[in-house]
């Protein structure tokens, strides 16, 4: 595929720059290309080569783009990194996608929602072995301290400490593969993403909704972990960052100009 053909699809990335969602390393992992560096030149998130050999690039479409060759590169791959997300097989939510009692076959990670509350949310992982539940915490309150049934430091250790992780919902102590924290990232990106173009793109449907509305900031960015009693939550790595360069957050709007249904 040449340069006029690919055309990069992006969802935001929590730590600020982009997914490119037809683009696809062997792990699974999504592309992603920012220019949050002292120079605000583009960059391959996850370039391989030592900082001062990476190339640098004058727009973002480049930088994807440049990605996509690199991740083309390695035959083993598993899926090919141009093929458009509606072409890849069973990545929907649907359940009609995977026959009943055959879930424990699905050759792509797959995600669907099942449950919120108390600050938490539950997810069934399809794809990497038998469906299993991961569970991830997005906030601790006043009114969930008051009915948590531990002294402040348990509340702080295993509550407060356990803001922005995922985990197995049946049996904590065992990590995540890193395969499925990253492509659960991904998946939410992307998920967000849709809903945010479908508001956008029919505003005939939908009241005005100002660029700093809350809703348009995409998900952040969880980290997976494991948790052992009595000592806490053990954290497996940290998301992907930039090799060098603060970071800036970008202001929570969504670009509907670049996005391709």
């Amino acid at each position: 595929m040449n340069r006029d053909e690919f055309k990069p699809i992006y969802a935001p990335w929590g730590n600020g720059g982009w997914y490119v969602l037809n683009v696809r390393y062997p792990s699974g992992a999504f592309g992603c290309v920012s220019r949050n560096y002292p120079d605000q030149k583009w960059r391959i998130v996850c370039d391989p080569r030592a900082f001062d050999k990476q190339p640098t690039f004058d727009t973002r479409d480049e930088a994807a783009f440049a990605e996509y060759e690199l991740t083309a590169k390695t035959s083993s791959a598993r899926l090919s990194p141009g093929t458009p997300m509606t072409d890849r097989p069973r990545t929907s939510s649907s359940n009609s996608e995977v026959p009943a009692g055959d879930r424990s076959k699905v050759d792509v990670l797959r995600f669907e929602w099942r449950i919120r509350g108390l600050g938490t949310e539950e997810y069934e992982v399809f794809g990497d072995g038998p469906s299993y539940r991961i569970e991830l915490r997005f906030e601790a309150t006043a009114y969930q301290r008051s009915i948590f049934n531990g002294d402040e430091i348990e509340w702080r250790r295993d509550v407060v400490a356990a803001v922005g992780l995922v985990w197995r919902s049946c049996g904590p102590d065992r990590p995540l593969p890193q395969r499925v924290v990253d492509e659960f990232n991904a998946w939410r990106a992307l998920r967000h993403a849709t809903a945010m173009h479908e508001i956008c793109s029919q505003p005939q449907r939908y009241l005005p909704i100002a660029k700093d509305d809350p809703h348009f900031a995409p998900p952040p960015v969880v980290r997976g972990a494991h948790y052992e009693i009595g000592k806490g939550w053990t954290v497996h790595a940290e998301p992907p960052m930039p090799s060098s360069g603060a970071l800036e957050t970008p202001p929570p709007t969504f670009d509907t100009t670049e996005w391709s249904p």
